[in-house]
């Protein structure tokens, strides 16, 4: 007769789990409105992109997320994470993290924000 233990799925995530938390890397997520979840250091590189942009802004320009992390880190990305990069950079700002404000969307739809 076969042990029930062997096949039950929630055994196999079980021992998933275990072998996933006994590496050396941990991986820490934030979770963003709307439900998403995204890796603390994709996050936290882009606030401090942002951060160091900041100096150079206008206070009355308006800057897209390629703006304010920088082109070549933006070329770096694929599609979806631009999207997350974006979805960051809003979570960021609802959060008051970083000195921006909502500031409208540009004609291709990308949002824009504004040094406070």
């Amino acid at each position: 007769m076969n042990n029930m233990n062997d096949t039950n799925p929630l055994n196999l995530k079980m021992n998933i789990l275990s072998d996933n938390h006994n590496t050396s890397e941990s991986s820490i997520y934030i979770l963003l409105y709307g439900g998403y979840t995204v890796l603390e250091s994709f996050y936290n590189n882009i606030q401090s992109l942002i951060k160091e942009a900041l100096p150079f802004l206008v206070c009355d320009g308006q800057y897209t997320v390629e703006i304010l992390c920088g082109s070549n880190f933006w070329k770096s990305l694929n599609a979806g994470e631009k999207k997350m990069a974006g979805r960051c950079v809003a979570h960021m700002v609802m959060e008051s993290r970083i000195r921006l404000s909502f500031a409208g969307k540009s004609s291709s739809n990308s949002r824009l924000y504004r040094v406070n």
